[in-house]
């Protein structure tokens, strides 16, 4: 009986890259506007960020859900979003656990370039 070929877990096709890619760049955006703000939500990373067509908005919360998972940001308010297609639901703002840390962390996660050459917020993914 033939089986069909299974694909290793670490490759990962075009869009798969491209996804990971906006996570990434998503995760940058929000740890350069707490570097220059002290604080910053969802809406400062879509203001940079541009998600691809084929990618889903929610990708955005996934990129924040895991900085504040390995513990690289803390919530500190809530806020209303400001952008008319988000409707005004709340949404939290967002501050480094570690002040010190988040060049740290920009230095150690750089963007990665993906196989489409896919623009995110004026830069290669």
């Amino acid at each position: 009986m033939l089986r069909p070929k299974k694909t290793p877990d670490k490759v990962r096709t075009p869009l798969q890259m491209t996804r990971a890619g906006v996570i990434r760049a998503a995760q940058r955006a929000l740890i350069d506007a707490i570097i220059r703000n002290g604080e910053a939500s969802a809406d400062d990373i879509r203001a940079v960020v541009v998600i691809p067509d084929g990618i889903h908005p929610a990708v955005i919360g996934t990129a924040v859900y895991l900085l504040a998972r390995d513990g690289i940001i803390v919530p500190v308010n809530t806020v209303t979003a400001q952008r008319p297609i988000a409707h005004a639901h709340l949404m939290r703002v967002w501050r480094l656990a570690d002040p010190d840390q988040g060049n740290v962390w920009l230095a150690s996660n750089p963007t990665p370039i993906a196989p489409d050459s896919t623009m995110v917020g004026g830069q290669r993914i």
